[in-house]
């Protein structure tokens, strides 16, 4: 909500419209391939911020991070930047 601004009405409505077309997808070619044609530092945020969510719990689960490294594949994040990323984010979430 922060980081773009939205307000609560605003989220619940992505919310409702992920879930039905997640609920369609077979891949996540679907939900990246518009992300592609945001500059790099966008698309690093949204890295940063799937890391976030990834260590909401303080854990970093296999399946979610297979699901960060293949959508920064996808979105052309650098394997660097998305490591540098899980490390520090993990360490944030762990002290």
């Amino acid at each position: 909500m922060s980081h773009y601004q939205l307000d609560e009405a605003a989220v619940d409505k992505l919310v409702r419209q992920g879930a039905m077309r997640d609920a369609e997808a077979v891949d996540f070619y679907r939900f990246t391939s518009a992300l592609t044609a945001l500059e790099l530092e966008d698309r690093i945020a949204i890295i940063r911020m799937m890391w976030e969510v990834v260590f909401a719990d303080g854990k970093n689960h296999e399946l979610e991070d297979n699901m960060v490294w293949r959508i920064a594949e996808l979105i052309g994040v650098p394997s660097r930047e998305r490591t540098i990323l899980r490390n520090q984010i993990g360490k944030a979430r762990s002290s």
